[in-house]
């Protein structure tokens, strides 16, 4: 179970490209939850739709954080991982 999961993180470490994809996916996704936030606040009379709205900017900004947040951890701890994990035959 454990080599299962140590194969799983070192190949996750050697895909930078789907790596960058997270991190970016997740950074656009929390500039668009910010700015479905602030666009409700700024643009919308207080009612129902505008804490509908803020709620979906909130969502989105965890979603967002989330998703930067493993493409983070992907891109530079698991590169680490790898680097430290230098045993014959994985190279």
């Amino acid at each position: 179970m454990l080599t299962r999961i140590k194969q799983r993180l070192l190949s996750q470490a050697d895909n930078t490209q789907q790596n960058l994809k997270l991190l970016l996916g997740g950074f656009v996704s929390f500039l668009l939850g910010v700015a479905l936030v602030a666009g409700s606040d700024f643009l919308l009379p207080p009612s129902f739709l505008q804490e509908l709205l803020a709620l979906a900017g909130l969502i989105m900004m965890g979603g967002g954080l989330i998703l930067a947040a493993l493409g983070y951890i992907s891109l530079s701890l698991l590169r680490l991982f790898r680097f430290f994990n230098n045993e014959p035959g994985n190279d």
